[in-house]
């Protein structure tokens, strides 16, 4: 009985969290996955370029290579995972890049 108690409150939290940072916006794109989680969240392009916006923070991918908010972050490779946090911190493959 207390296990349930306990998960049923870790899921209450877990969704007020998340109900706190805005939505969640998933795709993936030339192998890739991307996820972002935010407030105005939005996504643009046409294959070899695409945007994503989520809040102040924007990540541009031009044929693979990233940049957040101007500054270069690297190249993705396939099967990568790419999460930009409704904070603006980009994590690749669970790892924090930029600072």
């Amino acid at each position: 009985m207390m296990v349930k108690r306990l998960l049923a409150a870790l899921c209450s939290s877990i969704a007020f969290l998340a109900g706190c940072a805005g939505g969640l916006l998933a795709t993936s794109v030339q192998g890739v996955q991307y996820e972002l989680y935010g407030r105005n969240l939005s996504f643009d392009g046409d294959g070899g370029s695409f945007s994503f916006r989520s809040g102040d923070s924007v990540l541009i991918v031009e044929d693979r290579c990233g940049t957040l908010n101007g500054v270069p972050i690297g190249t993705f490779e396939q099967g990568d995972r790419v999460v930009l946090s409704a904070n603006g911190v980009l994590y690749v493959n669970g790892a924090r890049e930029g600072g």
